[in-house]
Parts: structure tokens; C-alpha cells; sequence
């Protein structure tokens, strides 16, 4: 009825005029109001208590969008602070199992993969780990013979450029198996792939630690368009253990 009436505003009711574009804030409409009717009329005075609490239920919002986000990164933080711990009980020995023996320990491996699917790096974590998992047709103590090289396999698996090939001992499901469960790799960022300290590289637990690895179960290779997957990747079930390498030093 007002607009029909079209009276220009100098005394309410009248019509003030167009409104502001979508987003603009409320407060320039309130000054608009003033202008138009003076400081002291009711209706600046309602529209301004409208501004007001709409303030205020906006701080009330970013407070609680605040609390939200802190209560994740905690929650993040204590996650990753389990991987760790859970990371740096594999290398503790199996209870109701031998301890291993002095000469198993703290040796130099070299990796052996005709196809370089290892590194020297990887061989020495690997086969001085607890369990132990140290293939002989990849890897072989500094000085024990050579192996035959095994024979070259249908599909050639390695990780993608750049990154690094790790050893998951834990399922999908985040359990603890106590033996090589899956090859994995991690992202180039992480240095190094899964063990003590891993959630707290660059990338994170999710690129660098073998077990949130494992448990996102993203295969390596090409994809359904042919694209390369990138790591972090699973890269596949890990080659037999045929034989402990210690019987190469008998």
C-alpha cells in the first residue's frame, strides 16, 4: 500500500527508495533511514536494534564455527600422536618370541631387485626391523654372496617418480598383523615412508605414515582413464620372505 501511494519519504509512511545490492551490509540502509527521517524517528531506531542483534548473532556464529574448528585440529593432533606411538611399538619384540639374534641386528643390506623396485635405504629399515622382513630376492647383508637375481616378474610394480617405498605391518582396518602386510609409497614431501615420527613430516600421517596408507587402500598404477595414480598409493602385497637373510652368513 505504501509504494502504491508512491509518497516520497519526508514524514512515514513514505517510500525511501531502492534497495542497497545483494551483500551490502544493513548498517548503510540504516544511515540511509537516518538521513531520510532524522536521528530520532522509530523507525531508525527499530531498524538499528535489527542491525544490532543480527551483529550480535553473527559473533555468536563465528564463535561457535571458532570452537568447531579447534575441537578438529584436536581431535587431528591426537590421532596423529597414536599413529606415532602405535608406529614405535612395531619394532618392540612379540611377546612369547626369541629375541633376535646379535648378528641379525644393526647390519648393512643392500638391495639386489635386478628392477630396482627396493633402495639400500629400504632394505636396511626392512631387514632390521622387528619382525623382520627382508626378502633375499631384494635385499642381501653387505657381505654375503650375491643370490641368483629371481626371475623377472609378468608386471614390473614401483612407485611413482619422486616418492618413497614403505612397508605397511598394519591392515585396513589399522590392526597391527606383526608382519609385512603391503608396499606402500609415500609422498616425496615425507622424506622417508611410514616408522617412527612419520605423522609429523611434511604432508602429514595421511602421505607419509604406511598404515592411513594402507587403510585408504588407493592402488598404485593407471587409473580407469589411464592416468597415473601419484602417492600416496598402495603398491601392492609384498614379495615372500622365501628365507631369513641371516642364512646366507651359515
Amino acid at each position: 500500500m505504501i509504494t502504491q501511494a508512491a509518497k516520497k519519504c519526508g514524514s512515514a509512511p513514505c517510500v525511501l527508495g531502492d534497495p542497497p545490492p545483494a551483500g551490502e551490509p544493513v548498517k548503510d540502509l540504516t544511515k540511509a533511514v537516518q538521513a531520510a527521517l532524522g536521528n530520532g524517528s522509530n523507525a531508525s531506531a527499530l531498524l538499528e536494534d535489527e542491525v544490532e542483534e543480527e551483529d550480535e548473532e553473527a559473533d555468536e556464529q563465528i564463535e561457535e564455527d571458532e570452537e568447531v574448528e579447534d575441537e578438529d585440529e584436536a581431535a587431528e593432533t591426537e590421532e596423529d600422536e597414536q599413529i606415532d606411538e602405535e608406529d614405535a611399538d612395531e619394532v618392540e619384540d612379540e611377546e612369547g618370541k626369541p629375541a633376535m639374534l646379535e648378528e641379525e641386528v644393526g647390519g648393512n643390506y643392500k638391495c639386489i631387485d635386478k628392477w630396482k623396485r627396493c633402495t639400500d635405504t629400504w632394505c636396511n629399515n626392512n631387514c632390521n626391523h622387528n619382525p623382520r622382513y627382508c626378502p633375499p630376492s631384494y635385499c642381501r647383508g653387505v657381505a654375503a654372496p650375491v643370490p641368483p637375481p629371481a626371475p623377472k616378474p609378468a608386471v614390473i610394480e614401483k612407485c611413482p617418480a619422486g616418492s618413497f617405498l614403505g612397508t605397511s605391518f598394519f591392515n585396513e582396518a589399522r590392526v597391527n598383523v606383526h608382519h609385512a602386510y603391503k608396499l606402500v609409497c609415500c609422498a616425496a614431501s615425507c622424506g622417508a615412508c611410514g616408522g617412527s615420527g612419520c605423522a609429523h613430516r611434511p604432508g602429514g600421517s595421511k602421505v607419509c605414515c604406511a598404515q592411513r596408507i594402507t587403510q585408504a587402500a588407493t592402488k598404485c598404477g593407471k587409473g580407469s582413464r589411464g592416468r597415473i595414480t601419484q602417492a600416496p598409493c598402495v603398491l601392492g602385497d609384498p614379495p615372500p620372505a622365501e628365507e631369513p637373510v641371516y642364512d646366507y652368513y651359515k
